[in-house]
């Protein structure tokens, strides 16, 4: 199966060289997501892309951040968005997201501007299984603490539901985060926490030439957004 995949990619190489020389970008782009990212940034990169190049397809394939990574080692996708840092494939950084952290807005700590860990370790905790578990567990351990875990979801949406009913706090990338955000506050760790996003493809495949140019335009969007918000 994985060597069929790579003729189809082998050919879709050998059209998006001919379209090339004759002046015409056409092609196809497979990309992984996971569901920050599909909400937050796709939907902008998806339009300028267009906009620049209308004759080559985006195709998204969303997932966890485990899912992936398998989908980048199979070949299923051209490339995809990874937490660095990552050996294992080449990546080029694309954004930094930091974590707040989501405390009911009737709870004591809701006045605070900002917290550290040891003011939540005995809170009850809504721990993410999106792919920030390891991140959360890391950042307790550093503190010599370990998150008082009640609930565990995968779902953001039903994450940030369970945080507005109080049934307890979390912690979450900014990209995650809906727009209006009510009910709830997202606070800053006193020391702020981030996690830096980049785009991945394996190490020892040769970049469609398409990929190649999708990966230079996010990186230039999303630097004119971020200038754009400060």
């Amino acid at each position: 199966y994985r060597f069929a995949r790579n003729i189809v990619r082998d050919v879709e190489a050998m059209h998006q060289e001919m379209s090339k020389m004759k002046g015409v970008t056409k092609g196809k782009i497979r990309v992984g997501v996971f569901p920050s990212v599909a909400a937050s940034l796709m939907p902008g990169i998806i339009t300028m892309f267009h906009q620049a190049y209308p004759e080559i397809e985006i195709v998204i394939f969303e997932g966890t951040d485990f899912e992936v990574l398998e989908w980048i080692r199979s070949g299923a996708v051209d490339t995809g968005f990874v937490t660095l840092p990552n050996k294992e494939f080449a990546t080029t950084y694309v954004i930094q997201d930091e974590f707040r952290l989501l405390i009911p807005i009737r709870h004591g700590l809701a006045r605070c501007t900002s917290l550290e860990v040891s003011q939540i370790a005995r809170e009850p905790f809504i721990m993410s299984l999106g792919g920030c578990e390891l991140f959360i567990r890391e950042l307790f351990a550093e503190n010599d603490l370990s998150p008082n875990v009640k609930y565990e979801v995968r779902d953001m949406a039903t994450l940030i539901a369970m945080v507005r009913e109080g049934l307890g706090i979390s912690i979450a990338p900014t990209l995650s985060l809906p727009p209006k955000i009510d009910s709830f506050v997202a606070l800053p760790f006193k020391r702020p926490a981030y996690r830096q996003l980049a785009l991945a493809t394996k190490v020892n495949q040769e970049k469609l030439p398409v990929v190649e140019e999708f990966i230079e335009k996010i990186r230039s969007w999303v630097s004119v957004s971020q200038l754009s918000q400060s």
